[in-house]
C-alpha cells in the first residue's frame, strides 16, 4: 500500500509539472513570434524612412522646376510638405484604429505613396500649364499664394499618408506589450537612419550624374 501511495503521490506531482511546464513553452513561442514581428516592423520603416526621404528630395526638385526656386517658392515646399507630415500624423493617428489590423493600414498607406511616386512625372506635368498662366497673370503675394496652393495640391495627399505611419505602427508595436515610449524611439531613430541612408544615396547619385 505505501509503494501505490508514493506511486500515486510521484504521478500527481508528475502532472503538475508538466501543466506548469506546457505554459512557459507556449509563451517562447508566442515570444519567438513576436520578435519576428517586431524585426518585420523595424524592417519596413527603415526602408519607409528611407524611399521617403528620396521622394522628398525628388519632388521638391521637381516641384521647384514648376514654381521656381526664389526662396518664397522652396520655403512654400517645405512648408507644404511638413503640413502633409503633421496632417497625416494627427488625422491617421487619432482614427486609424478604426479600420482594423493597423499593419494592414501601413501597408495600404505604403502602396498609395508608391502609386503616387509611379505617376509623379503626368502630376507635374498637368499643373506647369497652371503655373505658366498664374506666372503670366499675377505677382507679388498673388504670385506667392499661387505657388503655395500648387505645392499643397501635389504634395499634401503623399506626405499625409507619410505621417499617418509613424502612429499606426506604433500602435502595432505597442500592442505586444511593450512600453509606447520606448517603442516609438526605436520606431523614429530606425526611420531616421534610413532617411539619412536615403539623403546620402540621392546625393550620391546626384554627383555620379554631374
Amino acid at each position: 500500500m505505501a509503494i501505490d501511495e508514493v506511486e500515486i503521490t510521484m504521478s500527481e506531482e508528475s502532472v503538475q509539472s508538466l501543466e506548469t511546464v506546457s505554459p512557459r513553452e507556449g509563451e517562447g513561442s508566442t515570444g519567438i513570434e513576436w520578435s519576428g514581428r517586431l524585426v518585420l516592423i523595424f524592417s519596413l520603416f527603415f526602408a519607409s524612412g528611407l524611399a521617403g526621404l528620396i521622394y522628398q528630395v525628388v519632388w521638391s526638385r521637381l516641384l521647384t522646376l514648376v514654381v521656381g526656386v526664389s526662396i518664397f517658392a522652396v520655403t512654400a515646399v517645405v512648408c507644404t510638405y511638413m503640413a502633409g507630415l503633421a496632417l497625416g500624423s494627427y488625422v491617421i493617428g487619432r482614427y486609424g484604429e478604426r479600420y482594423g489590423d493597423p499593419l494592414r493600414v501601413y501597408g495600404v498607406l505604403e502602396a498609395a505613396i508608391g502609386i503616387y511616386a509611379a505617376l509623379t512625372p503626368w502630376i507635374f506635368e498637368a499643373i506647369n500649364p497652371v503655373y505658366v498662366w498664374a506666372f503670366q497673370s499675377f505677382e507679388g503675394t498673388a504670385l506667392n499664394a499661387v505657388r503655395i496652393a500648387l505645392s499643397a495640391l501635389v504634395l499634401l495627399l503623399p506626405t499625409a499618408l507619410m505621417g499617418g505611419t509613424l502612429p499606426l505602427l506604433a500602435r502595432a508595436v505597442t500592442a505586444g506589450g511593450e512600453g509606447a515610449a520606448r517603442s516609438v524611439g526605436r520606431l523614429y531613430s530606425i526611420n531616421t537612419f534610413g532617411a539619412v541612408l536615403g539623403v546620402a544615396r540621392q546625393q550620391n547619385s546626384d554627383i555620379q550624374g554631374s
